[in-house]
């Protein structure tokens, strides 16, 4: 019963802490002809450090701090 009671405050404790961040998409585009921009960079403003590329469809995937 222990180890339940364990697994369940285990599990709860990991979704608190995969809900403080937010996955935000998109993608780059050429404004010229619309093309999509590949390895454009994308930087979060308030963290520096948290920096990602965009693919060969200049899409991309960056985590941040809500807010």
């Amino acid at each position: 019963m222990s180890k339940q009671i364990l697994t369940l405050i285990l599990m709860l404790f990991a979704f608190t802490l995969s809900a403080q961040e937010l996955k935000v998409t998109g993608t780059v585009t050429s404004q010229e002809d619309g093309e999509p921009l590949i390895g454009a960079t994308i930087t979060c403003k308030e963290a520096r450090t948290n920096v990602t590329a965009t693919d060969i469809d200049g899409n991309y995937q960056i985590s941040v701090k809500p807010g």
